[in-house]
């Protein structure tokens, strides 16, 4: 999580994200900080992110990362290609 939501400040990355994904760099990447945005501001509601491996590969840089809020009564989730 990012930090203006409660997370680690100062802590390695827990996983490689692509940057074009969790920066403002791609339509994707501003929809991630519009949902890290979000959440910063309703500090309340559930979240997650659910890293997605290759199947058969042994590595550590998942292929995907989901993404869910779970708000107004939704469970709402946006699937990032981390690639």
């Amino acid at each position: 999580m990012s930090h203006a939501q409660g997370g680690r400040e100062g802590g390695p990355n827990y996983f490689l994200q692509a940057p074009r994904v969790n920066r403002r760099l791609s339509p994707l990447g501003a929809l991630w900080r519009d949902i890290e945005s979000y959440l910063a501001a309703h500090p309340d509601l559930f979240c997650f992110v659910r890293l997605v491996y290759p199947r058969g590969t042994p590595t550590d840089v998942p292929t995907e990362v989901e993404y869910g809020v779970m708000a107004e009564g939704q469970l709402r989730a946006v699937i990032f290609p981390n690639s």
